[in-house]
């Protein structure tokens, strides 16, 4: 007898040491403390390196390995017993995040209209709704390779929903394609997990290869991509799906334990994250991840009892709301205090504040929620939960909406009344300002970046991809002269004054723009090699259709520096172009600063003078390429409208000619149309 209870026992003792299951996970026989641990410790690495060290952790990514591994482990265990139950899961699944995310975001939308200037509050919006319904990493995508939205995602308090949103789109697809296995698991007689295992593997494999070459070719695009980020879930998935017959010995578990931890702490600190992400790099973090929830299956790891020891399970409780509510209290406290990166002292205390927010939103809000649970027989109760919730943030936002454009018409009628002359008020704009007659609004600052009305068709498509992606028109005859502008975000501005002339002489106007890429062939730009390829699209672009006008930016000021000077090889880009055109247009680049003039002038209401600054400061004193005019090539300097009596304004009349530091917008441009014309035709440019 004695013999015979002896097996059983050393096999009692065996499974503390192993863990024997199906997966990884099963909840139903061995819940993993210490996994709850990992995600306290994941997003714990997030506002660590978020606050002190500036820089991307790889937590997040961890944080997506982890939803997926629990997200399958439980739909595999309700598909074996014969059902998904779809709408109950996802009802259950959104009730878990939807309140917390929309209190985040309703506060963060009265704190933006108390902080943020005006001009930043539509992409706030955008970003609102984004983050209210999952898309805000398609958003952020859009804004990432939008130039002319560039800055908008560096400032953004909702910048970290990119990655809810990723995940929200998973929670979605991940249980259409567990029923789509689960339908082939019926029809081949097979288990579930195991049709499961194949696919997740294929998408593994397509989702990895994608997210390589997106991340090479571009990788802002990919960072918040969802199809490049699927593998990072799969291989969750996997590792869920994979039977641990044999859990490692302790000492080999203990040495995979401790050396993930560590490769989890230095990640952000070794790679470049942000700039090197979801490519083969993020397998840095998602390999630290699958160590330790391998190594952890195995009983009694120091790593293991570290991680699911009672302060970071409490930890794991309010780590959603710490990560949503971190971020927002970070990007706030460096605007008003105008401070690139806090300090020690500082950093702990926006973590400390974080914490007691995230603890309060725990206890007060979300634990007293999720005591609601909705099955199969009153899903739709849940589904009307999430609505209501999902109003708290509609409603609002859609008033703020509605009343600043309510606002914003009754401005530009009093501001056009009251300066229907730009000249008028020139002097106006010395002494104090008044803010509500101030044009342009700033909520409706998008609107200040001038545009063609179409894409271009038929004949006016270049044939080169990169230029021809980036193609505008206004048609007015088919048969009429071409006037064709060219050059980066400052060739566009102007467009503003250029177009209505080119049109109301009776020109097509056709624009090739790109952003941060002026039309000179050996100008440095940021993207050196696609912008040298789209140069090079254009030139024979023009040399091909012979316009009859050919507009485009000869110089470039500096912040920084008092002069400006011509392009670096713009002589060399017209002898390339001059014999294909019939005139050519060079104009002289406005003033630039180094702090957003339109934000300066509104804090300074009281002080029209107050973000002027001196003519020699930020300009030659002659035009430095004025030497480059002949009987085709004609030079325009504006510079007198822009710093009349050698002053360069901020403000004229009732206009702000600045959208930021560079830009100048698209109302005072429209007061420079007149000026332009007497200039060309002082120039000798005929129609």
């Amino acid at each position: 007898m004695t013999v015979a209870n002896a097996s059983p026992a050393r096999e009692q003792i065996d499974d503390r040491r192993r863990t024997s299951v199906d997966s990884v996970l099963d909840a139903s026989q061995n819940h993993r403390h210490d996994l709850d641990g990992l995600r306290a410790f994941a997003i714990a690495l997030v506002v660590a390196y978020h606050v002190w060290v500036g820089r991307v952790s790889g937590g997040v990514d961890v944080f997506l390995l982890l939803s997926a591994f629990f997200m399958t482990g439980s739909l595999v265990r309700k598909a074996d017993r014969g059902h998904i139950g779809l709408g109950a899961y996802w009802v259950n699944r959104f009730w878990r995040l939807v309140p917390v995310a929309a209190l985040t975001i309703v506060g963060v939308l009265v704190a933006t209209m108390l902080l943020l200037p005006s001009g930043f509050w539509p992409a706030i919006w955008d970003q609102a709704w984004a983050s209210l319904f999952y898309y805000q990493n398609v958003e952020l995508a859009a804004n990432a390779v939008d130039y002319y939205a560039r800055g908008v995602n560096d400032v953004s308090p909702l910048l970290h929903f990119w990655s809810l949103s990723v995940q929200g789109q998973i929670f979605i697809l991940w249980p259409l394609i567990l029923l789509a296995c689960w339908g082939i698991a019926r029809w081949t007689k097979r288990r579930v997990g195991t049709i499961a295992l194949v696919v997740f593997s294929a998408i593994f494999v397509a989702s990895f290869i994608y997210s390589i070459w997106l991340t090479d070719t571009n990788q802002t695009v990919a960072y918040y991509s969802t199809p490049a980020r699927m593998w990072e879930f799969a291989i969750g998935s996997i590792v869920a799906l994979i039977p641990l017959h044999r859990a490692l010995p302790r000492v080999a578990a203990e040495i995979v334990g401790w050396g993930g931890i560590a490769a989890l702490l230095v990640c952000g600190m070794v790679i470049d994250v942000s700039g090197g992400f979801p490519g083969y790099l993020a397998m840095w973090p998602v390999l630290a991840a699958v160590a330790l929830i391998i190594g952890g299956a195995t009983a009694n790891t120091t790593f293991a009892a570290v991680l699911g020891s009672r302060f970071m399970r409490w930890m794991g409780t309010f780590a959603y709301p710490l990560y949503l509510v971190h971020w927002p209290i970070l990007v706030f406290f460096m605007i008003t205090t105008d401070t690139a990166r806090p300090d020690l002292l500082q950093g702990g205390a926006i973590v400390a504040a974080s914490i007691v927010l995230a603890i309060a939103i725990r206890y007060g809000i979300d634990r007293p929620l999720q005591r609601l649970r909705f099955e199969k027989r009153n899903a739709w109760a849940g589904g009307l939960a999430l609505i209501a919730t999902a109003s708290m943030v509609v409603v609002p936002l859609t008033q703020w909406q509605a009343l600043e454009n309510q606002r914003a018409e009754m401005i530009e009628a009093a501001a056009q009344e009251q300066a229907a002359e730009l000249a008028v008020a020139l002097e106006a704009s010395e002494g104090p300002l008044d803010g509500d007659l101030l044009l342009p609004i700033g909520s409706r600052m998008a609107e200040e970046w001038v545009g063609l009305e179409e894409e271009c068709t038929g004949d006016t498509i270049p044939i080169g991809a990169s230029a021809a992606a980036l193609c505008s028109q206004t048609i007015i005859d088919e048969g009429a002269p071409t006037f064709l502008i060219v050059g980066d975000s400052h060739a566009q501005q102007w467009m503003g004054a250029f177009a209505p002339l080119a049109v109301d002489n009776g020109y097509n106007v056709v624009a090739l723009l790109r952003g941060g890429c002026p039309f000179a062939l050996d100008e440095f730009s940021g993207e050196l090699e696609a912008c040298n390829e789209w140069r090079g699209e254009v030139t024979d672009y023009i040399n091909e259709t012979q316009p009859d006008v050919l507009f485009t930016v000869g110089t470039r000021a500096l912040a920084s520096e008092p002069d400006d000077r011509p392009l670096d090889g713009i002589d060399r880009t017209l002898l390339e172009v001059e014999d294909a055109v019939g005139q050519i247009i060079l104009v002289r680049d406005n003033p630039r600063y180094s702090e957003n003039i339109y934000s300066c002038v509104f804090e300074n209401l009281d002080d029209g003078m107050a973000c002027a600054a001196p003519l020699q400061d930020k300009l030659a004193m002659t035009n430095p390429i004025e030497d480059i005019a002949s009987d085709k090539i004609h030079v325009v300097d504006m510079t007198e409208q822009f710093c009349p009596e050698g002053t360069c304004r901020a403000v004229i009349g009732n206009t702000v000619l600045y959208m930021d530091d560079n830009h100048i917008t698209k109302t005072f441009m429209q007061h420079l149309i007149e000026p332009v014309g007497i200039a060309l035709d002082e120039s000798g440019f005929r129609w």
